[in-house]
């Protein structure tokens, strides 16, 4: 399986570069939402992992450039949410994703 990580904490903390490495996950981090917007365009995944807050940062862009479309049958995983988190709009949830709230466990968010 192959996923795809938006996260900006991760270049202070790299817990999830060390996660991947230990786990033999084939995972693209993606810290900036330039990055991630061209990930969504041209990488194959299986998996999108949203880092909550990193996404609240760029929700806008992400709404102007129609990721809610480009993403609506992958499944998200977001960790590090809020309680009242409202997820992305315009998408339909499907029955894989799943909420993580804070704080956060990453062996649980990214296991299997």
């Amino acid at each position: 399986m192959k996923v795809l990580v938006l996260d900006d904490e991760n270049k202070k903390n790299g817990k999830i570069d060390d996660l991947f490495s230990s786990k033999n996950i084939d995972g693209m981090l993606c810290s900036t939402s330039n990055e991630f917007l061209n990930a969504v365009e041209a990488s194959k995944f299986d998996t999108l992992f949203i880092n909550a807050d990193t996404w609240s940062k760029g929700r806008a862009i992400y709404d102007y450039f129609g990721i809610s479309k480009k993403i609506e049958t992958k499944p998200v995983v977001f960790y590090n949410a809020e309680e009242k988190f409202p997820g992305i709009s315009g998408r339909q949830s499907v029955e894989q994703d799943k909420i993580y709230y804070k704080p956060v466990d990453w062996d649980a968010v990214f296991a299997g």
